[in-house]
């Protein structure tokens, strides 16, 4: 059996949603963009568990924030819980 490839691959050609594929066989969708002339790229969950039409309804919904000036980076890190609450 070969082993993992040690460099990252990925489907991108020109397009901004793609797979990502780890050199340990994980696949990870991403979605490229730009904003405030800063290139950025956001991941929007991980293969199987996201298949490719809930990837694309985050792919469009982020587009949308992009569309009305919204970062959809920093909306992600705000609905994320912040990890030096304590929770009980």
């Amino acid at each position: 059996m070969p082993s993992p490839k040690r460099s990252i691959t990925s489907s991108e050609t020109d397009t901004p949603l793609f797979l990502l594929v780890m050199p340990n066989g994980a696949r990870c969708w991403r979605f490229r963009y730009r904003f405030l002339d800063k290139q950025k790229v956001i991941a929007l969950g991980v293969w199987p568990e996201v298949s490719l039409a809930d990837a694309r309804v985050k792919h469009h919904s982020a587009g949308g924030m992009i569309d009305d000036g919204v970062d959809p980076m920093v909306e992600k890190k705000r609905s994320l819980p912040a990890p030096w609450i304590f929770r009980s």
